[in-house]
């Protein structure tokens, strides 16, 4: 008898452990579909929709992706900027930013990966790179000329011969959701690095201002020009955004989205008012912003943080390009 109780009492333990696994697993599923306005399954492949594809206000941004075009192994191959960029792709209007250190930490691997990364932010029809210290070493300087991608920086300052083709701050329209009617305003876009200190043969000579001068300077231009809504690309550690925003106040920015290493915000934060999104994660999130106008010179954010899955579908140009040169 003693056996039989100690055999039921083994099958109670078995059958809750596998109760709560499937509870965990059923409940994970649901957050990452839930990420979406719209997902289903059709022949065993997921298809992303937006419910609401003609709404306007779109925004995504990735960071941080130090020349993961895949995964480390121990993860498996996963090619996850093929699955960034077929969510991105499923979205007809859209803003896409990337905040920078997009590149490898070796100048032999960045050979190949930096050409690929380029053709991979021009596919998607990038607005703006935050050039950070990192990528302006690893850079060639034809690959800035060539002007396939838009390089932003207000406190980057390059090499003479370069100083034309990084802007300092740069203007986008974007179509709002609107429930009464579409609505298109004009986006100010500035970017700001932090000021690590890289060493090697290869290292270029660059100056790196203070970011707190480099954005009164910026914001100042800013405001000559007619601009609805101010966005800061910030690649930074939070710590020094936080003392960044608190020090002054500035009243014209609308919003920041940084990436800086592994931390990741799961949502919306407010640093003197101001909302702030973070991103990094070397590509394993995307950050999605939607942004709706509901009264005059008024804006109502959204933000959601897109966990990148190993089961999302890859968009197959990427994922060609990716086998290329592996």
């Amino acid at each position: 008898m003693a056996y039989r109780g100690d055999s039921w009492n083994f099958r109670i333990l078995n059958f809750i452990g596998i109760f709560f696994i499937f509870t965990f697993i059923f409940v994970e599923t649901f957050l990452i579909l839930n990420q979406f306005e719209h997902i289903h399954f059709s022949n065993k492949k997921i298809i992303f929709e937006n419910k609401n594809n003609l709404l306007k206000g779109n925004l995504f941004f990735t960071g941080d992706i130090e020349g993961f075009i895949k995964t480390s192994s121990c993860e498996g191959n996963r090619r996850l900027i093929s699955r960034i960029a077929y969510i991105i792709k499923s979205y007809e209007n859209y803003l896409y930013f990337d905040i920078g250190d997009f590149s490898d930490f070796s100048m032999e691997s960045n050979k190949l990966k930096i050409p690929f990364l380029l053709e991979f932010y021009k596919y998607l029809k990038i607005l703006a790179i935050n050039l950070t210290k990192k990528d302006y070493y690893f850079l060639k300087d034809e690959f800035i000329k060539s002007k396939k991608v838009n390089f932003i920086s207000a406190n980057l300052k390059s090499s003479p011969k370069l100083a034309n083709t990084i802007k300092t701050i740069d203007y986008f329209p974007l179509k709002l959701a609107n429930n009464k009617k579409e609505k298109i305003i004009k986006v100010a876009v500035t970017g700001l690095t932090d000021k690590r200190r890289i060493v090697g043969k290869w290292a270029k000579k660059v100056f790196i201002l203070e970011q707190q001068r480099a954005l009164k300077e910026i914001i100042k231009k800013y405001k000559n020009r007619e601009a609805d809504f101010f966005i800061l690309l910030y690649h930074d550690s939070f710590r020094k955004l936080k003392d960044l925003l608190s020090n002054f106040n500035y009243k014209n920015i609308n919003l920041v989205i940084g990436s800086y290493g592994n931390f990741i915000s799961k949502k919306l934060f407010y640093i003197n008012g101001i909302p702030v999104a973070f991103i990094g994660n070397r590509g394993r999130v995307l950050g999605h912003i939607k942004i709706y106008n509901y009264s005059e010179n008024k804006y109502f954010i959204k933000y959601v943080p897109i966990k990148i899955q190993y089961f999302f579908p890859e968009d197959r140009k990427i994922r060609d390009l990716i086998k290329q040169i592996s």
